[in-house]
């Protein structure tokens, strides 16, 4: 796919505006859709059908949304297809029943090779997510990763939070990973020693752990010397020694998280 369709994927409903160049891109039809569309019976459910199947090439989900099409867009299905198209039309207006516009929704999808995400797929796409959490922490950078990933694979681009949750997924299995990478790399008494440092008390009462978490509130003199001092008790436990490999991405989203 074009990098200039990027802003179009995912939508939920047809934009306010369309431009020419988006009537040609999206709007205009094959001689097979053209035959398809025609053997609608109506002009309403010709226009219906061309929507959804415009709909899909443009944002790789089916279109739901009862809100007004844009005339220009009417105007334009009417020329494409040399028919009569109404002044203001919603989805909810060209469909007396509801089976039809289900009916409409899954042809479209058919006639573009678009096909809801299988379980083996989803595990698929998982794998992906994980391959590039390596290289970005940017939540939304990987939620187009994933709509661009899905569409280029004809399959139809599921609701974000579906797709945060399979972000969410990749990175449990990528911490997993380097949990075992970890425990693979560092003997084990070393790690029972580190797990018994970051358990301990410090002499202020303050839990070890909870006192190296803790970022610095501003870059005052004291701030400063308690970074060092935290750097310092971690060289001492020998941690640039063993954990130096780790994924720098990996390490600045739990950097991020601790600041936060």
């Amino acid at each position: 796919m074009q990098g200039w369709q990027t802003p179009y994927l995912g939508l939920r409903d047809l934009p306010r505006e369309i431009t020419d160049f988006e009537l040609q891109s999206f709007f205009s039809f094959g001689q097979a859709e053209l035959e398809l569309i025609s053997r609608r019976r109506g002009d309403n459910h010709k226009l219906g059908l061309a929507l959804h199947i415009g709909f899909v090439r443009m944002s790789g989900r089916p279109l739901n949304s009862v809100r007004a099409v844009p005339p220009v867009l009417l105007r334009h299905l009417g020329q494409m297809l040399g028919i009569t198209t109404p002044d203001l039309a919603s989805l909810r207006a060209l469909y007396a029943r509801g089976r039809t516009l289900f009916d409409h929704q899954q042809q479209a999808c058919e006639a573009l090779g678009f096909a809801w995400m299988t379980e083996h797929q989803r595990r698929a796409l998982v794998r992906v997510l994980r391959d590039e959490v390596t290289h970005s922490a940017d939540r939304e950078r990987l939620l187009l990763h994933a709509r661009h990933w899905l569409y280029e694979h004809r399959l139809l681009i599921v609701h974000d939070r579906v797709i945060r949750s399979l972000v969410a997924v990749a990175l449990t299995e990528l911490e997993a990973a380097t949990a075992q990478a970890i425990r693979a790399a560092v003997p084990a008494g070393l790690l029972k020693r580190w797990a018994s440092a970051l358990d301990s008390a410090r002499p202020d009462g303050q839990h070890c752990q909870s006192w190296l978490w803790s970022a610095p509130a501003k870059h005052s003199t004291r701030q400063i010397t308690e970074v060092l001092e935290r750097i310092a008790f971690l060289t001492d436990m020998g941690i640039d020694q063993h954990l130096g490999e780790l994924n720098d991405v990996l390490v600045r989203r739990y950097a991020r998280r601790m600041a936060t």
